[in-house]
């Protein structure tokens, strides 16, 4: 009895335990909840990459909030970098948060974020760009006056980090660097915050000449600067005209006398020759008519003079060639010339008349002419 008993009074129970688990099993099996998608965290150690400027600004409330966790979280590291006497990570981290931040910002309609932007700037080193966010954000409307108060209190505190350089640049569009970037533009509204030190400003403008300004920084101090620029300038070089070319004018060319010459010796050559031959030949035919010389000295005598009698009646025709020939040249080449010649010297030389002058209380002459 005691048997069945326990086991009438444990079946419904076990019963039930094993309804409920299969039941509770099947509930777990049908509304087993989704995942949500998880969202691409922010890196911690990294600064994100800057975005596209032409892509459009996503905004994005949790996006914002992930970027501003990592950005504090970096923050810390770097405090605590800081305690370690590590500035150099320190400001690796420091520089992480202050792009964490501004994607923050830009994912956010948050002005607030401005501020803890600005504290990252100012350990990072970066003292301007945090006076910038502190002024903007001390300057936008519907802020808390208790983040308005903190934001005017550090930007009193950074102004005695920095130098404040009033630049007053002439032409008006003159570009101001500051070591490669673009800092501003003349006329500047508002003073350069640059930090301590020795820097270094390049200004530049179109169609003058560019120049570089070294300034020291002191903190705190306040400097006003007034600079002009040279223009560039304008050489002008002179338009070289061409000398026009100055003719050669010849003399008058002497006559050429070498036919002259020619002509006259050979008439004398071949005179000479004739006279000579010509004496020959009346000596054979001496020799000829001799009623005393044999018949051999007489045929003889008769070829000699009869050659003989040959040349001199070809030189005397070359003599008269020759002599021919020099008179032609000299009356029609060599006199012709010379008479120009003349003729030339004549205009050339100096030609004075002498011309009477009389007035009514004077007289006299007057020499007139060329020279």
């Amino acid at each position: 009895m005691p048997r069945l008993w326990r086991a009438l009074v444990l079946g419904p129970v076990l019963f039930g335990f094993a309804t409920t688990a299969h039941a509770q099993g099947e509930i777990d099996m049908d509304d087993t909840p989704q995942q949500p998608q998880q969202q691409p965290q922010p890196p911690t150690d990294q600064p994100a990459e800057q975005p596209d400027a032409n892509q459009p600004v996503v905004k994005d409330p949790k996006v914002a909030k992930k970027w501003l966790q990592a950005a504090d979280t970096l923050v810390r590291k770097g405090d605590q970098l800081t305690k370690q006497n590590k500035p150099a990570d320190a400001k690796t981290q420091y520089d992480n948060a202050v792009t964490a931040y501004q994607k923050a910002m830009e994912a956010s309609d948050d002005v607030t974020i401005t501020y803890a932007l600005a504290i990252a700037e100012d350990k990072a080193g970066n003292a301007p760009d945090a006076m910038k966010h502190l002024k903007a954000l001390a300057a936008a409307q519907g802020m808390k006056p208790d983040l308005v108060k903190k934001a005017q209190a550090k930007l009193d505190e950074l102004s005695m980090k920095v130098g404040l350089v009033t630049l007053q640049i002439t032409p008006d569009g003159t570009q101001i660097s500051l070591a490669g970037k673009v800092v501003g533009e003349a006329p500047m509204t508002e003073p350069l915050v640059l930090m301590p030190g020795t820097v270094t400003l390049s200004l530049a403008a179109v169609g003058y000449q560019p120049k570089d300004i070294e300034l020291k920084i002191e903190a705190g101090s306040e400097s006003e600067r007034k600079i002009g620029l040279e223009p560039v300038p304008i050489v002008t070089k002179p338009v070289e005209q061409e000398q026009p070319e100055t003719p050669v004018v010849e003399g008058p060319k002497k006559p050429n006398l070498m036919p002259i010459y020619i002509g006259g010796g050979a008439t004398i050559t071949f005179t000479i020759v004739a006279t000579i031959t010509g004496i020959m030949a009346v000596g054979e035919h001496s020799t000829y008519v001799d009623p005393m010389a044999t018949k051999q000295e007489r045929a003889d005598a008769q070829s000699s003079g009869r050659t003989l009698a040959h040349v001199t009646d070809v030189c005397l025709v070359g003599a008269i060639g020759a002599a021919a020939f020099t008179t032609y040249w000299y009356l029609y080449k060599i006199k012709p010339q010379q008479s120009a010649q003349a003729e030339r010297q004549a205009l050339n030389r100096s030609k004075v008349d002498v011309v009477p002058w009389v007035q009514p209380q004077a007289g006299g002459l007057v020499a007139v002419g060329s020279f």
